[in-house]
């Protein structure tokens, strides 16, 4: 179909433009299905080849369900604060931390021991556990009000200084928050410690006190106490303990320890 403009061109008899009007391709039914199912799962996120994007979505809402249920049904998460925080530190806290290394696996593992236990000489009995106590799976809830707990309120210690430092320097097995929230930590040897001190000290920035043990109670003993083979360093001076002659800080954590106090421990049997 032609359209005839109304320019001085008509008057010669030539059309000044021509309009074509093409009708639509037509679509039949199961193509525009198509094209609308597509358009709607676009919109959506997923695909219908990759069910397994949808079953993992399905996943996610079924564990946060399960974790409102826990939130609104249990007991506990039903308690105070207050009293809550008193359980989890009855449950995860007032434990000593010994991670020691298996070179068949090349894997790192701990023990949870007894307050009172050598970590170095502690016996089947002393252990509590093996490997940490952890709540930060079943609700959301539980896991920010418990995930730090084990590291501000536990005392940590490695079975070498050495380990100590790829634990925490080269593989940093723990993350920020973690190495942030260790308050006390326990190591054995002090001579020729200080380098390694001010690296550690860098990474464990609340870091608090320090115990050393200079093995001189090896072989003796049930593993119970610290007796006089501990030293103990603390920031600011800390808790006085029933201790003997002053020590020079520096051998232990080098120049730059300063606003530490260093004690040689001649009784203590609980070590807090």
């Amino acid at each position: 179909m032609e359209s005839w403009g109304t320019s001085p061109s008509r008057a010669r008899g030539k059309p000044s433009c021509a309009f074509i009007l093409v009708p639509p391709p037509p679509y039949s039914f199961l193509q525009l299905a198509a094209l609308v199912g597509r358009w709607r799962r676009k919109r959506a996120g997923c695909s219908a080849a990759d069910p397994e994007k949808r079953q993992q979505r399905a996943d996610r809402r079924t564990t946060n369900d399960r974790w409102d249920l826990n939130r609104a049904r249990s007991p506990l998460l039903r308690l105070p604060p207050e009293i809550r925080n008193k359980i989890y530190r009855l449950l995860l806290a007032a434990r000593r931390i010994h991670v020691h290394h298996d070179p068949k696996t090349s894997s790192f593992h701990c023990v949870a021991l007894r307050p009172t236990a050598n970590p170095w000489t502690y016996k089947r009995h002393h252990v509590l556990s093996r490997g940490l106590t952890l709540l930060v799976r079943v609700c959301r809830q539980l896991y920010h009000e418990t995930e730090l707990l084990p590291y501000r309120e536990c005392v940590w210690s490695w079975q070498t200084p050495g380990l100590m430092e790829r634990y925490l320097l080269t593989e940093r097995r723990m993350g920020v928050a973690q190495r942030r929230a260790v308050r006390e930590v326990c190591v054995r040897g002090i001579r020729g410690f200080g380098n390694l001190s001010r690296r550690v000290r860098g990474v464990l920035g609340g870091l608090e006190v320090v115990w050393f043990w200079e093995g001189r109670d090896r072989g003796k003993g049930d593993g119970d106490g610290l007796g006089a083979g501990f030293v103990r360093l603390s920031r600011g001076g800390g808790r006085r303990l029933v201790s003997g002659d002053q020590i020079d800080a520096g051998c232990c954590l080098g120049k730059t320890a300063t606003g530490w106090t260093m004690r040689r421990v001649i009784d203590d049997t609980t070590h807090e």
